[in-house]
């Protein structure tokens, strides 16, 4: 059973090691998407301003129809960066989230893996003291006299 036992424990820390590489993929592909949606919000925030800029610029030129309609459309756009900038928070909390996740079942590969190597050492060990225990038992029979088949030695 115990020589089992570091083949269980290398299949576990495989296991967690590719869970951990999942996470991080993970992680990874949160982060990209809350990146996409700063990115969209700062797009937005400036098509926002270019287009309140503008009607501020053209101001008494315009009809009162058209300079409500160009209000609305700079108030939609005010409400849609809005929104994109909620999205990014939100997927910046998630992806936050993910790396959390990431990093614990890092944590948790790596103490498998010093398991197992803490496992292996204490198997190394062992062999190297029950080699010396069969060189020492054959010191002992060779200096008290006795051969290897239990007679003097002739």
């Amino acid at each position: 059973m115990a020589e089992r036992e570091p083949f269980r424990l290398r299949r576990v820390w495989d296991v967690r090691r590719l869970q951990a590489l999942a996470r991080l993929a993970e992680w990874s592909r949160w982060q990209a998407r809350a990146e996409e949606a700063r990115r969209e919000a700062s797009r937005m925030e400036a098509e926002r301003r270019r287009a309140a800029g503008a009607l501020a610029t053209v101001g008494a030129s315009l009809p009162a129809v058209e300079m409500a309609a160009r209000w609305r459309e700079v108030e939609a756009l005010g409400r849609r960066t809005e929104a994109a900038h909620g999205r990014a928070r939100v997927l910046a909390q998630e992806a936050a989230t993910r790396q959390r996740e990431a990093l614990n079942a890092r944590q948790e590969e790596q103490a498998y893996q010093r398991l197992y190597w803490r496992h292996r050492e204490r198997q190394r060990l062992e062999a190297l003291r029950r080699e010396q225990a069969r060189v020492d038992e054959v010191a002992g029979r060779v200096a008290g006299g006795r051969g290897p088949h239990g007679g003097g030695w002739r």
